[in-house]
């Protein structure tokens, strides 16, 4: 693999690893908002 195709790459996983993380924090949102516990240990429990 050359540099070049390895900078799309990693720019790409970048890129999702963003829309993870938007993602996991809406979901521990919607978490807490269901079993009403602290934010914390709700997105401890969503990031496992």
């Amino acid at each position: 693999m050359d540099n070049h195709q390895n900078a799309r790459l990693t720019v790409h996983s970048r890129e999702q690893i963003a829309k993870a993380r938007v993602l996991s924090k809406r979901v521990a949102k919607r978490c807490c908002l269901v079993i009403r516990e602290p934010f914390r240990e709700c997105a401890i429990m969503s990031s496992n």
